[in-house]
């Protein structure tokens, strides 16, 4: 997920500038302005933007995708991809098959590198999916 800083009134600050993680941006913002701040009093929030790798216009294909991938790929219950497999919002169907995901889904092949899973994309995916049907609640 990409955060920025924005000040009391919704702008975004400091050039637009975007973080990884909230903990970047709280330590670029403690950095940039000396350590003399206080999110507390409402002058700058540390805000969410956008998501990495989570298209929320595709995101049923890509959950299917990453369930297929930790499906074929994961090296047992005690695997990271086994963990992620169970924690995709994802249910197959009775006609549901890996291959034809495997060959039809062009979300497939995003989540390899090297011939590969690419795990930390896969566990990136996973969190934003989650944040995202979070946000989607509360609406």
């Amino acid at each position: 997920m990409i955060y920025v800083i924005k000040d009391w009134a919704g702008n975004t600050c400091f050039n637009g500038e975007r973080f990884k993680s909230f903990d970047d941006a709280e330590e670029y913002l403690s950095i940039e302005l000396d350590e003399k701040y206080d999110t507390d009093r409402g002058e700058y929030e540390i805000t969410f933007d956008r998501y990495e790798v989570l298209d929320t216009e595709e995101y049923f294909d890509q959950a299917e995708a990453a369930y297929t991938v930790c499906v074929l790929w994961h090296g047992g219950q005690a695997s990271l991809l086994y963990e992620l497999q169970c924690r995709i919002d994802f249910i197959p169907g009775m006609a549901w098959s890996e291959s034809e995901v495997e060959e039809n889904n062009y979300h497939y092949p995003e989540f390899f590198k090297d011939g590969k899973p690419d795990e930390s994309k896969l566990e990136l995916f996973v969190e934003e999916l989650e944040h995202y049907f979070e946000e989607r609640e509360h609406e």
